[in-house]
């Protein structure tokens, strides 16, 4: 089977733009991507930050916890979303959004 096409830099970071300037509704389609692939309050709250453009070391600050245990939700992530690097994830939620 043959995954989605991949999105290029440039529609990625138009459609995590339009993702977080549309408020309530950037709020339902993460929640209800996020609630489909099973994730965590946590690791909810890292991809959010993630798609607002945070590194992992900003998300790690923001959420009191160390870089590697960020990696370690990016791991989970990856894993219950079937994708394998942070802007795959992210390019997921775009996409969900359509």
């Amino acid at each position: 089977m043959v995954g989605p096409k991949p999105l290029s830099d440039d529609v990625l970071k138009r459609l995590v733009l339009k993702l977080a300037t549309d408020g309530c509704r950037f709020e339902v389609t993460i929640d209800s991507f996020c609630q489909i692939m099973g994730l965590s309050d946590r690791e909810t709250e890292v991809l959010r930050l993630a798609v607002l453009g945070k590194r992992n070391v900003e998300i790690a600050e923001t959420v009191g916890c160390g870089p590697r245990t960020i990696d370690t939700y990016w791991r989970r992530i990856f894993k219950k979303t079937g994708q394998c690097s942070q802007r795959d994830v992210i390019a997921a939620v775009a996409r969900s959004n359509k």
